[in-house]
């Protein structure tokens, strides 16, 4: 499970293609799954997403951890560490 480096402004596509096996979400923490993670769009942080694409374009005030998570398997996951250029 990578951790990621997402920089503030820049735009990031994140592809679900799960076959419903391993629906992903993008959250604040690994444990919310009901706040919304602002700059993202078609992240579906309870249900996750199962095919689509997560847009992401990081903003400066997103902390400066997030989380990529399988909704089925929380174990699957990594941190999305946010920058600055």
């Amino acid at each position: 499970n990578p951790t990621l480096t997402c920089y503030i402004g820049s735009n990031y596509d994140f592809i679900a293609n799960s076959l419903s096996a391993e629906p992903i979400a993008i959250r604040q923490s690994l444990s919310d799954t009901s706040t919304p993670v602002a700059g993202t769009y078609n992240n579906f942080q309870y249900a996750g997403l199962t095919s689509g694409t997560i847009m992401f374009t990081p903003v400066s005030s997103n902390p400066s951890t997030l989380y990529y998570q399988s909704v089925n398997t929380p174990s699957i996951s990594g941190e999305i560490i946010i920058k600055n250029y």
